[in-house]
């Protein structure tokens, strides 16, 4: 599962797909791209957001029809790797599911947005860059008649910064009253507790986009996860050089479901 704004065609969607093959021995890899994420015409007001599982859900049970025998292993970075902590916590996961592993996931939504939004490096990297992409997307809701009479259509096109788009255009759309609501209820450290199979998170201390109280869940008495925080990384950006197009944290979590499947 990709992050914010991205799809099956990232760099390091390919990166994983060739881990989990190559390491983990996988006989196939599947990407869950978000709704709005490909050239395929869009139907539906939103899209996605930090904590939509719906879609990860019905795939699983279309591969689990497919295939009943099969044995499935998420992963996911960034945004996408908090939406598969949190359908792992959610709810009942089919036994079919035996784990997963995460790179570089805003476990505290609320602690981390303030990040994100900072002015300088945070605000022109990475809500500058995401914000453009999201209000041509909310524009292109508007004209085909998609968005709903509770999203303010001016408001929206006035946000400057990722908290605000997610106040005027997520939250009305997902029937949450406001960002730090729909925070609150989709910050995957609220659902790691409930997971019952083993699974990995893979993050680094110099993430510039997270709050560091992320680190908390270390210490919590969760015995099926396992961690590993390196003192260098930043968001997603970790390097190694074991195979051309793979890096450290892609083979990193597709050992972890190669240990998983032993």
């Amino acid at each position: 599962m990709h992050g914010l704004e991205s799809n099956s065609e990232s760099n390091l969607i390919k990166s994983l797909a060739v881990a989990f093959l190559d390491v983990a021995e996988a006989s196939s890899v599947h990407c869950l791209n978000f709704r709005g994420c490909t050239d395929l015409e869009q139907t539906t007001p939103g899209g996605y957001h930090v904590g939509f599982t719906d879609d990860l859900r019905a795939y699983v049970e279309i591969l689990i029809h497919e295939e009943p025998n099969v044995e499935i292993f998420i992963s996911g970075f960034s945004l996408g790797g908090n939406a598969a902590l949190k359908y792992l916590g959610e709810g009942e996961v089919p036994s079919q599911v035996i784990g997963a592993s995460v790179l570089s996931v805003p476990y505290n939504c609320t602690a981390n947005q303030k990040r994100l939004d900072e002015p300088g490096f945070n605000q022109i990297v990475y809500s500058g860059n995401f914000l453009e992409t999201l209000l041509k997307k909310a524009t292109a809701q508007r004209d085909a008649g998609l968005l709903p009479p509770n999203v303010d259509y001016n408001r929206v096109m006035s946000s400057r910064t990722i908290g605000e788009i997610d106040d005027s255009f997520i939250a009305p759309i997902y029937g949450f009253d406001d960002r730090y609501d729909y925070y609150s209820r989709n910050s995957c450290c609220k659902f790691l507790a409930a997971i019952r199979v083993p699974f990995y998170i893979v993050g680094a201390a110099d993430d510039p986009f997270f709050d560091h109280s992320f680190r908390a869940v270390e210490g919590d008495d969760l015995p099926l996860m396992r961690t590993n925080y390196l003192q260098y990384g930043g968001h997603c950006g970790f390097i190694g050089d074991e195979k051309e197009g793979d890096s450290f944290a892609t083979r990193e979590v597709a050992r972890f479901a190669k240990h998983v499947r032993e």
